[in-house]
């Protein structure tokens, strides 16, 4: 009787289970022609497989097998060629995957209008800088969204994205660390505040565009360890209590202003600026005398 596995290739292959020449029980077929499907998906990504047998895997009815074989790290180039012309995009997409992938390969995977592999392609960090420029003006934006994405995308390309209409894709530009300190500029006065805080999190951001935006009140770029210490002993004198708490807690606050911070009136301003690791210790010893060590 044939188990759940049968079921799974029989959905798989379309194939029905109706009586069969010579008087086979239908389960008994389908479980060989599984059989023999499961070791064929085997061999494909098997790297023990032998070259011969590979070569008559990239012609094999089944796309599942073939898709296994494009994954195959063993894989001969030639084979990769063939398997980036098949018609089944599932198999397009692995070879597309590969770091191995040749150069020659993704400028012919690069010419599909399945946006599946020209996702695959933008994605992978082996693909030439030219191939993920000319996919930077794809009209699909998940395309474009990979491209921004990836740290291989050439600066022009990722300033160009800098621009993008879609807020998804302007996110992808403000969180790439290959991206130009002009496109996080221009990012950091995005009106979506997720790209704004994108940029402040990357570590490509200028430490002058962190200042810029801590000094415009951004709670995310006053608490950044990479902000200008000069927007920092600005921020120290802000009326605002939660300011001069982000401030006080940032590592990158110059000892002189953490040592002012602890003269504050409000004590939690005082207990994290004493609990700051930039405190020089005879201050923080002193301030423990007279206060008590901070909770």
């Amino acid at each position: 009787m044939a188990g759940r596995g049968s079921n799974q290739y029989r959905r798989h292959t379309g194939l029905a289970a109706h009586a069969l020449p010579g008087g086979r029980p239908p389960g008994l077929d389908l479980q060989i022609r599984e059989r023999r499907w499961r070791e064929r998906l085997q061999q494909a990504r098997d790297s023990q497989t032998s070259a011969a047998q590979l070569a008559r895997f990239a012609r094999d009815e089944d796309p599942y097998v073939r898709t296994n074989l494009a994954g195959n790290l063993d894989c001969p180039p030639e084979l990769l060629r063939v398997l980036a012309a098949d018609s089944n995009s599932r198999v397009r997409r692995q070879v597309a995957s590969r770091d191995d992938c040749p150069q020659d390969v993704f400028a012919s995977l690069a010419q599909t209008n399945n946006v599946d592999v020209l996702q695959a392609v933008a994605q992978n960090q082996s693909c030439p800088p030219g191939i993920l420029g000319t996919l930077a003006l794809d009209p699909a934006a998940e395309v474009r969204r990979q491209v921004a994405d990836n740290p291989s995308c050439p600066p022009g390309s990722l300033g160009m994205l800098a621009m993008d209409r879609l807020s998804l894709v302007r996110l992808s530009v403000a969180g790439n660390p290959s991206s130009p300190p002009d496109a996080l500029d221009r990012l950091s006065r995005d009106p979506d505040r997720d790209v704004v805080w994108q940029v402040v999190h990357n570590l490509a951001c200028p430490p002058e565009t962190i200042g810029v935006l801590a000094l415009g009140g951004l709670p995310v770029a006053v608490r950044s360890p990479r902000c200008l210490p000069g927007a920092l002993r600005q921020l120290a004198h802000s009326r605002s209590s939660t300011v001069r708490l982000y401030v006080a807690d940032n590592p990158g606050t110059p000892p002189d202003v953490l040592e002012r911070l602890l003269r504050s009136r409000d004590i939690q301003v005082q207990r994290a600026a004493a609990a700051n690791p930039s405190l020089p210790r005879p201050v923080l010893a002193m301030w423990q005398l007279a206060h008590g060590r901070p909770k």
